[in-house]
């Protein structure tokens, strides 16, 4: 079906915006990490062909009936003072080449922090859930503690163990949004990354990897990401401030800021007034994301217009 020229013109328009702005590769910018021994280099995956979709729908907050203020759901990877990635300002339209850290990062440590620790009391780690689906982990953990070693048993356990993990991200659960939108190639990429975080032995010699078009980069961004407070869309365009308690909706976000607006708010924040008519007191309720580079904060802005939310 030919799409409707307003479409076309909008698609046309992420393109440009994203060789202008996004970068070549996709590193977030991380606290820096002690000396490791050298990995061998990340197995390669299929190159990403996954149909890109809008985001739809209310935002992860909404849906569980919380605000900002309830809960520390989103809330977990606020983080300030971390420069961009170095070379965030290249151009490139090409495929970025994720790893599992790169999917990890838009779309589990929102919540679960960059350790896998998770926020309490909402939201748990994923380091015991991970370990207990490595049949390495169970054998190595039952030699530690003196326990015997049953083979056929610690197998079925690591199996369960794989599937229920699977199944949350796919289908979520209690406070954790569904996943869908992970493609069964982009999976196989973050499983050995969170085997790694989770102290598995071996995994840093497993790690994979898989190149995204920008757009698919985008998406995961936002899906994993923005959508946790900003609904898709919302019934009113009227700008929203922190002072009056609404989220404004990532539809209105393109439509209303520019890219360069809306890095600054994610590199700086906002600083609000607590009464009416005050000298600004403290940073608005949104985060400053530090974890993500200029090229994720256009790709992102990008898929936005591409893709209108729904």
């Amino acid at each position: 079906m030919t799409p409707e020229p307003s479409q076309r013109h909008n698609r046309m328009r992420a393109v440009w915006l994203i060789g202008l702005l996004a970068s070549g590769t996709f590193v977030g910018a991380q606290q820096a990490k002690p000396a490791a021994p050298a990995a061998p280099p990340p197995r390669a995956t299929n190159t990403g062909t996954n149909a890109v979709t809008p985001v739809e729908g209310p935002s992860t907050l909404r849906r569980l009936g919380l605000t900002i203020e309830q809960t520390s759901i989103g809330s977990a990877s606020w983080v300030k003072g971390i420069a961009p990635a170095a070379g965030a300002a290249a151009a490139s339209t090409r495929p970025r080449t994720l790893t599992g850290t790169d999917i990890f990062r838009v779309s589990c440590q929102p919540c679960h922090t960059a350790d896998g620790s998770g926020a309490l009391p909402e939201v748990h780690s994923i380091v015991y859930p991970v370990q207990s689906a490595s049949v390495t982990w169970l054998t190595d953990n039952a030699k530690a503690t003196g326990r015997p070693v049953d083979a056929a048993l610690i197998r079925r356990q690591a199996v369960e163990a794989e599937a229920a993990l699977r199944k949350r991200l796919r289908t979520g659960g209690h406070n954790m949004p569904s996943f869908a939108h992970l493609s069964n190639d982009e999976i196989n990429v973050l499983r050995p990354y969170l085997d790694q975080l989770a102290g598995v032995r071996g995994a840093s010699s497993r790690q994979r990897q898989i190149a995204e078009s920008p757009a698919r980069v985008g998406e995961l961004i936002v899906k994993g990401t923005c959508h946790i407070c900003h609904d898709a869309t919302t019934t009113t365009n009227t700008p929203a401030t922190a002072l009056n308690g609404v989220i404004p909706s990532l539809a209105s976000i393109a439509a209303q800021k520019t890219q360069a607006q809306v890095t600054q708010k994610l590199r700086e924040g906002t600083l609000v007034p607590l009464h009416a008519g005050g000298q600004p007191e403290r940073q608005g309720r949104m985060p400053v994301l530090g974890y993500l580079s200029d090229a994720d904060i256009a790709a992102a802005y990008s898929y936005l217009i591409a893709y209108p939310p729904k």
